[in-house]
């Protein structure tokens, strides 16, 4: 394969991973949030889920997806794509 089919492929694996990570965490970084912003009432975990999902549905649970994943879709598939290219380059005549 050519330099520029492994540059590709790196990019896309990267890429595809941070949105799905961002995908996976959203929920945890809503709830979160929502801790963050308790003001003393010292919501349990479940009281603040259930909330959302009646407030928003389970969709509440994934509020921001989408510029979250813009943030990290890009980014994880630069750091992978620059991995990889150091790799190469700090592996050079070294026996595997």
């Amino acid at each position: 394969s050519t330099k520029a089919e492994v540059f590709l492929t790196n990019m896309t694996a990267g890429t595809v991973a941070g949105a799905a990570a961002a995908l996976i965490t959203t929920p945890f970084d809503v709830i979160k949030t929502q801790r963050q912003i308790d003001n003393g009432t010292h919501r349990t975990v479940g009281k603040i889920v259930r909330e959302i999902v009646k407030e928003g549905g389970v969709g509440g649970l994934f509020t921001g997806w989408i510029p979250r994943m813009g943030r990290a879709a890009p980014s994880c598939g630069i750091v992978l794509t620059s991995y990889e290219l150091l790799k190469t380059f700090t592996t050079v005549g070294q026996v595997t």
